[in-house]
C-alpha cells in the first residue's frame, strides 16, 4: 500500500461542490444519463447543505495537498425508538464510501473509516451498519465489521432486508 497522501477532516458546506460533483462521478452511465450533471449539482448541493446542518449526518472528506477532495464517507445516524434508562440509543449507516481511482491504494479507504468509526464512539452510537460492494469487503472486514452470518454466530439478533420495488 501506498503511504496516504492525504488530509482526512469533516465536511464543510463549502466542500459541497466538490462532493457534487464526487457524487457523480461515482454514479454509473446510466444514473448519469438519467439527469445532466448541471442539474444535478444545484440538488445535491441544496441536500448537503441541510444534512450537514441536522444532527443526522456526519461526512468526512479525503484532501491532497492542493486542497482537492479525493474521497469521502457519509454516516446518517438514525435514532431508535427510546427505552426506559438508556438516554439516548442511535446506530449509524454508512453510506457512500468514494475515492477517486487514482487515488486508490495508499489507505485514503481506511482513513474515512477510522474517522468516522471514532465520531460514532464519541456520539455513543450502538452499532454501525454498512451495505458494501464486493471490492470494499475487505475494508470493513479489516475494521471490524461482521457478515449478518458471522453476526449470528455471536449469538446476536440477525438484521434482514426488505427491498421494495422502485417508483
Amino acid at each position: 500500500m501506498r503511504p496516504l497522501h492525504a488530509t482526512v477532516r469533516f465536511a464543510l458546506e463549502s466542500d459541497a461542490n466538490a462532493l457534487a460533483r464526487l457524487r457523480w462521478a461515482s454514479r454509473s452511465a446510466h444514473e448519469q444519463a438519467a439527469e445532466a450533471q448541471d442539474a444535478f449539482a444545484p440538488r445535491f448541493v441544496h441536500w448537503l447543505c441541510r444534512a450537514l446542518r441536522s444532527e443526522e449526518w456526519q461526512v468526512v472528506v479525503a484532501h491532497a495537498s492542493n486542497g482537492l477532495i479525493q474521497g469521502c464517507m457519509y454516516l446518517r445516524i438514525v435514532e431508535t425508538v427510546p427505552v426506559p434508562g438508556v438516554p439516548r440509543r442511535a446506530w449509524g449507516y454508512v453510506t457512500h464510501a468514494y475515492v477517486q481511482e487514482q487515488a486508490r491504494g495508499g489507505g485514503i479507504g481506511t482513513a474515512l473509516l477510522d474517522a468516522l468509526i471514532q465520531r460514532s464512539e464519541t456520539l455513543q452510537l450502538h452499532e454501525l451498519q454498512v451495505w458494501p460492494s464486493s471490492a470494499a469487503v475487505s475494508l470493513y472486514e479489516r475494521a471490524g465489521f461482521r457478515s449478518p452470518e458471522a453476526q449470528r454466530a455471536w449469538g446476536e439478533e440477525p438484521s434482514y432486508v426488505l427491498p421494495l420495488p422502485a417508483r
